[in-house]
């Protein structure tokens, strides 16, 4: 496929691309020749020619490609993430689809291209992309990336749900830990979730911009006055730039099998392991006075009522709430299926595949199988 000087190709995956003459960008990452390039499912990718370029592409199931002209809005975005400087933390907001995880890509990019380095601290629990849904999570970049699911998390904090309302306390707590052990000394760009349509939206994208001491906030798109009003009261500078007229809209069923595919990534190939309950820790996430066992009958209660008799066994034995698991020292291992309590051997029932010893448990409120389907998310 040729793609002409100064075009743009918007490639929705899955596919798999390979740069076989010119140059090229995803996003300021450039194009390595001869490189394979995997693009996910559900997710749109940019590839700006700088030159007249040829490239090699497989598109799977659904995956399309069109030829554009370049976005404008980037250019614009582009122009302010070069007046942000080292060690300068960046809030990014916005709706959804407005492309806040498509200017973070481009942000880090950058500021990785002029300084060696930069951070991105996901703080979107519902559509994250180094770490599984219901967690947030911190990365370092030494060299450019084309996707940001290709990064490993060097910190990552379990909050039990993939809404950002709901998980907004648990947000914030996982903010002022972070902060504490966030050194300072090298630019991060912080992207947020898009729960933006109320006050209580506001006050808390204001109360974690603060909490992690942001002197910018990108704000993507337009109707945010509220948004904007609440963040330039607490003294932050407030940067209003326009969507990217080349983001992929998503509607809810798209963005829920975007969170399987990543449970699905992340749990891998579980086996059913019983961890004592007397050696180990539970605890609810986001509940601190809920007992842990009874939530856990609670839940395998709810998931009987809901299955027929036909599929009893499979929620019984492949179907539990998300668990988080640490180790003695506190440091989270993945994440595992809380299936239930065995009375006979006083046991936790987890299908993981985290294989290390494991003394705390943390549960979460979303229900999904052994093959990353979600089931039901409680209250």
């Amino acid at each position: 496929m040729q793609i002409p000087s100064g075009k743009t190709l918007l490639i929705d995956g899955p596919a798999i691309m390979k740069m076989l003459d010119g140059e090229a960008s995803i996003l300021n990452c450039p194009l390595s020749k001869n490189k394979e390039y995997f693009l996910r499912p559900w997710k749109r990718y940019p590839v700006y020619a700088h030159s007249d370029c040829k490239l090699d592409l497989r598109m799977g199931e659904e995956s399309r490609a069109s030829m554009v002209e370049k976005d404008d809005a980037v250019d614009l975005w582009l122009g302010r993430v070069n007046e942000i400087n080292a060690g300068e933390v960046v809030g990014v907001l916005g709706g959804v689809d407005s492309g806040k995880t498509s200017f973070t890509t481009l942000a880090v990019n950058t500021l990785t291209r002029k300084h060696g380095r930069a951070h991105v601290l996901s703080l979107d629990p519902g559509q994250t992309y180094f770490s599984p849904p219901t967690l947030v999570c911190a990365t370092e970049l030494t060299k450019c990336i084309h996707d940001l699911a290709e990064c490993k998390p060097y910190w990552q904090r379990p909050v039990g749900s993939t809404s950002a309302a709901q998980a907004s306390a648990e947000v914030l707590k996982a903010a002022e830990e972070f902060s504490k052990t966030w050194p300072g000394d090298v630019s991060m760009i912080v992207d947020m979730d898009g729960w933006v349509d109320d006050g209580a939206a506001a006050a808390h994208k204001a109360a974690v911009l603060k909490t992690l001491g942001c002197s910018k906030a990108v704000m993507l798109g337009e109707g945010l006055d509220m948004l904007r009003q609440t963040l330039e009261t607490t003294g932050v500078e407030v940067v209003c730039l326009p969507s990217s007229k080349n983001v992929k809209p998503r509607d809810n069923a798209e963005r829920r099998k975007i969170r399987e595919w990543f449970f699905r990534r992340h749990l891998g190939n579980t086996t059913l392991r019983f961890i004592p309950a007397t050696w180990v820790q539970l605890a609810v996430v986001g509940h601190a006075g809920q007992k842990p066992l009874e939530y856990l009958r609670v839940v395998s209660q709810k998931l009987e009522a809901t299955a027929g008799d036909h599929k009893s066994s499979l929620c019984k034995n492949r179907t539990g709430l998300i668990a988080y698991l640490f180790d003695e020292q506190k440091n989270y291992k993945g994440i595992g299926i809380a299936c239930g309590y065995d009375p006979q051997r006083t046991a936790i029932k987890i299908l993981t595949s985290v294989e290390s010893s494991v003394r705390w448990i943390w549960l979460g409120c979303v229900v999904i199988t052994a093959e990353g389907d979600e089931v039901l998310t409680l209250d």
